[in-house]
């Protein structure tokens, strides 16, 4: 795994990968004590003259610090665990003998940038409307989680992926010919070659 191009450090990654489950742990309590003084305030005759309740802010770090570690140290794993091969370096020309879950990776490893560049614009659309609801606030989450990435994966697929100017303009490598990836893998010596 590397975490950048300069600054990373294998000690870094190895600290990480050791520490993935406790910084779930950690992520996990201190999510759910978000949720908890979250709902202590809505709670009947709670007092809601207080801003923001004592320790709140650092929960909020502790769990947002907790959670990247968390999901560094298992993607760090993951990657040890297929070879060692960093995110950047191609993946092997056999796309269709791939196992579905690879597949997905790929795409989604594709899409991250452009999700990342997407999402906020989608969510505060999606937002404004569906803030008006009148419905609990779990419905509402989960309405405007559920809408927000059915429209951005949307918008990824109709209007990044699929012409060469939007991936350029997203910082996405140009499309790979299926015909180019099996003449590369031939001449490899992956595909028999159809003259045999």
């Amino acid at each position: 795994m590397r975490l950048g191009h300069r600054w990373s450090d294998p000690r870094l990654e190895a600290a990480l990968r050791r520490c993935r489950w406790a910084a779930l742990a950690v992520a996990c309590a201190a999510t759910g004590a978000l949720i908890a003084s979250a709902a202590a305030l809505k709670a009947p005759g709670a007092s809601l003259s207080a801003s923001v309740p004592p320790g709140w802010s650092v929960l909020q770090g502790l769990a947002g610090w907790a959670w990247l570690a968390a999901i560094l140290g298992f993607a760090g794993s993951a990657t040890v665990r297929r070879g060692g091969r960093s995110p950047s370096t191609p993946a092997p020309p056999m796309a269709a003998s791939r196992p579905r879950w690879r597949r997905a990776a790929r795409y989604a490893n594709d899409a991250v940038l452009p999700f990342y560049l997407l999402h906020e614009p989608v969510i505060v659309a999606a937002a404004w409307l569906i803030v008006r609801w009148h419905a609990p606030l779990p419905g509402k989450y989960a309405a405007l989680v559920i809408v927000s990435f059915a429209a951005t994966l949307g918008l990824y697929e109709t209007l990044v992926r699929r012409f060469r100017i939007t991936r350029l303009l997203f910082g996405m490598k140009p499309p790979i010919k299926r015909h180019d990836h099996i003449a590369t893998a031939r001449t490899q010596g992956v595909y028999p070659s159809n003259s045999s």
